[in-house]
């Protein structure tokens, strides 16, 4: 049993928050100021969804989820974002007797309210493996759409590190069209994703664009920052996980994944910090003609500012002006989704 704001918490076998109490959470989180946000992440068993679940938000590296269990049933996990929403993550046992069980027995209350669906598929997998995955799917999804009728539907192709790099748009391409095709009505949007790259936080930092209603404004902001000060490029960070909540590139990099990939590397970094007990509030990277600056910023967030400029004082006093800009904006944000799109 857990607490929140001076009130019990009691959960289900499978981690769910009682019926009962589900009100009283719903209502302690509002008055917190914050934001339930569920997800759900399904899959064949063995697809990954746990592995990529833990280097996320339990900061794995890639080579430790070979330690990682087969999740049983159902595995929620409670992650504060932002400090301004809750993300309930229920991960989904895999096995045939488990799917069953959810379109039967948990079909009311698995399906009830979901936010984001994310659903795994294996990239190796052959025509006829996919083939049994899409049905899997059209079920899931059917009984999804009918519970939570705006839920956000994210298809993963998974581990295309082990298809041959000259195979891997195609199959990705033929996946995403027989995808969208047997979802219709319901708009799903596809990735393809491998623990070994950056690429499942471009999938965790879209599902977070998503989640938030007006990232156009906290972007527009970034933007006359960055003009003022002639900065190439700002990107505000979740402090915990490093996805990108918003940014704004004033100067092109010739890279068009690098925020991810500076995700990547910040959490590796910072994990490093950590394991020797260093502050990583604040720290300043002097390269041959960019002067790279991670700043602690609002809530729980980075700021990373890259410049040309030799004015880091400047720089510095301005970002601190910036936050009594962002703060309101951010709450807002997150405090309701996206009406649409």
């Amino acid at each position: 049993m857990e607490t929140l704001n001076g009130a019990a918490v009691e959960y289900t076998s499978d981690g769910e928050i009682s019926e009962q109490m589900s009100g009283t959470v719903t209502h302690s989180l509002r008055k917190l100021g914050k934001r339930k946000v569920n997800i759900l992440i399904m899959g064949r068993g063995s697809s990954g969804k746990t592995s990529m679940r833990s280097i996320i938000f339990d900061n794995y590296e890639p080579i430790d989820t070979r330690r990682l269990c087969a999740t049983n049933e159902i595995e929620t996990t409670h992650f504060p974002f932002l400090g301004l929403m809750l993300f309930n993550i229920k991960d989904c046992g895999g096995q045939d007797t488990f799917f069953n069980d959810y379109l039967s027995h948990k079909r009311r209350h698995l399906f009830h309210n979901i936010d984001v669906f994310v659903y795994l598929f294996e990239a190796k997998n052959g025509d006829e493996e996919f083939t049994k995955d899409l049905k899997q799917f059209q079920s899931l999804l059917s009984a999804i759409c009918k519970g939570s009728p705006l839920v956000n539907v994210f298809c993963l192709i998974h581990k295309m590190d082990l298809v041959k790099p000259d195979q891997r748009e195609k199959l990705f391409k033929d996946r995403e069209n027989e995808l969208i095709n047997i979802s219709k009505p319901a708009k799903i949007s596809c990735y393809m994703t491998s623990i070994w790259d950056e690429s499942l936080y471009g999938v965790w930092s879209s599902i977070v664009n998503r989640l938030m209603s007006n990232v156009h404004k906290l972007e527009n902001t970034l933007k006359l920052f960055a003009e003022e000060m002639e900065c190439d490029e700002v990107i505000l960070f979740e402090r915990a996980t490093l996805l990108v909540v918003a940014k704004y590139v004033r100067v092109p990099p010739s890279d068009e994944k690098r925020p991810q990939r500076v995700s990547k590397t910040i959490k590796n970094f910072k994990a490093k910090l950590d394991r020797n007990k260093i502050s990583h509030d604040l720290f300043e990277i002097k390269l041959s003609r960019l002067t790279i600056f991670i700043h602690k910023f609002i809530f729980d967030t980075f700021l990373m500012v890259v410049t040309r400029d030799t004015l880091t004082e400047l720089i510095s006093f301005n970002i601190k002006s910036l936050k009594a800009h962002f703060s309101k904006l951010l709450q807002d944000s997150c405090q309701q989704p996206k009406t649409s799109g």
